[in-house]
């Protein structure tokens, strides 16, 4: 090997070596921000797997119907009570406090007794949450309303929409179907959508 060959052999190496530290540190970089937006978005996701877990065991009871407006729900649900795994008849909130989405969970046991109900922030850092539930329009349309009709009261609704605004200004928006639910009927309503 001349001096010449071995120089140009030496630069070639040096480029490779470069270009693959350069795509191992970006690889890394890129590694660490996912991480870092999977742990601060755990929470909303685990919010979401709850929130659906307990509209899926929603309990049509005419005892204890089911409320919504824009900034809050209330339903009676079935959830499994711990360890046994015996379902418990439950009076599930969802409501807006302090910036923190707060789940309250009433036995009827504490309903009747007039006991104090266990409560949990499940989403802290929201400035803004927006429940807006499923109606047919005479025409057949479905449109999406930001509260459910209490008279004549119609059960579950078929869909709901929850529309939220974290604290860092990230919106979020899902559909969420509960299967037991059926479409709200405006038939004779006079309702302004938005």
């Amino acid at each position: 090997f001349t001096l010449v060959e071995l120089l140009i052999a030496l630069f070639i190496s040096s480029l490779m070596i470069t270009a693959l530290s350069l795509s191992f540190i970006s690889g890394v970089r890129a590694g660490e921000k996912a991480k870092a937006n999977f742990s601060k978005y755990q929470s909303l996701r685990l919010f979401f797997l709850t929130f659906e877990k307990d509209l899926r065991n929603a309990l049509a009871y005419s005892g204890l119907p089911f409320q919504g407006k824009q900034e809050e729900l209330a339903f009676p649900s079935f959830i499994h009570s711990g360890e046994g795994q015996e379902k418990e008849l439950l009076k599930i909130r969802y409501f807006l406090k302090d910036h923190k989405l707060i789940r309250r969970e009433e036995t009827m046991k504490e309903v009747f007794r007039g006991e104090e109900p266990k409560e949990k922030p499940v989403l802290p850092g929201i400035k803004e949450i927006r429940f807006s539930f499923s109606y047919r329009e005479d025409k057949g349309h479905t449109l999406f309303l930001p509260f459910r009709f209490e008279e004549p009261y119609q059960g579950h609704p078929k869909a709901l929409k929850v529309d939220l605004e974290l604290e860092n200004g990230t919106r979020f928006s899902k559909w969420i179907a509960i299967p037991q639910g059926g479409l709200g009927i405006l038939a004779g309503k006079e309702v302004r959508s938005r």
